[in-house]
C-alpha cells in the first residue's frame, strides 16, 4: 500500500484522507509532507493534478513561511510546473527564487541550477545563456556532493 503522503490521484475522498491525517501528523513535519504529496501529483504530468500540486506548494509558502528546509524546494517545484505548462517564464522566476535561496542558506541543496538551466535553452532565451555557463562552471568548480546523472545534465547543457 502507498503511503498516505504519497497519492497518484487526487479525488475527494483522497483529498479528504490526505488533510485528515495531515491534521494528525507532528506540525514540524507537515510542509514535507504536503511537498512530498506535491511532487508525486507533479510526477503525473496532470494538468488537473499540476494545478493540486501548485494549491499544495503554495500553502507551504502561506502556512510555514519560517520553513527553510522545504521553502528551496517548494519554489522548485513550482518552477517544475509552470515549465511542464510551458509556461517558462514563471517557471524562470520560480528557479531563480530557488537559486536566491540556496545562496542565502548554503546548506539547502536542490536541482534548481539544472531546472533554471535546461528552462533557459528550452525556451531558447539566448540572452540567459552566459548566466547559465556561469552558473553551471561554478557547480562544476566546487566540486560539491551530486549524482552522475546531475554531471551528465551539466555538461550535456554546456
Amino acid at each position: 500500500m502507498t503511503d498516505w503522503y504519497r497519492r497518484k490521484t487526487w479525488t475527494r475522498t483522497d483529498e479528504e484522507e490526505y488533510f485528515a491525517k495531515l491534521g494528525r501528523a507532528r506540525k514540524d513535519g507537515r510542509a514535507q509532507y504536503l511537498r512530498v504529496q506535491a511532487i508525486e501529483l507533479i510526477e503525473t504530468k496532470d494538468k488537473n493534478l499540476l494545478s493540486v500540486a501548485e494549491t499544495l506548494l503554495n500553502k507551504i509558502l502561506a502556512d510555514y513561511p519560517d520553513n527553510r528546509i522545504e521553502k528551496s524546494q517548494t519554489y522548485n517545484s513550482l518552477g517544475e510546473i509552470y515549465k511542464l505548462r510551458e509556461n517558462y517564464e514563471t517557471a524562470l522566476e520560480y528557479f531563480q527564487k530557488s537559486l536566491d535561496f540556496e545562496k542565502e542558506f548554503p546548506n539547502v541543496i536542490t536541482t534548481a541550477y539544472l531546472n533554471f538551466s535546461e528552462t533557459v535553452i528550452r525556451a531558447k532565451k539566448t540572452e540567459l545563456y552566459d548566466k547559465v555557463e556561469n552558473l553551471l562552471t561554478e557547480k562544476i568548480s566546487k566540486n560539491t556532493l551530486k549524482f552522475p546523472i546531475q554531471d551528465y545534465i551539466m555538461y550535456s547543457i554546456m
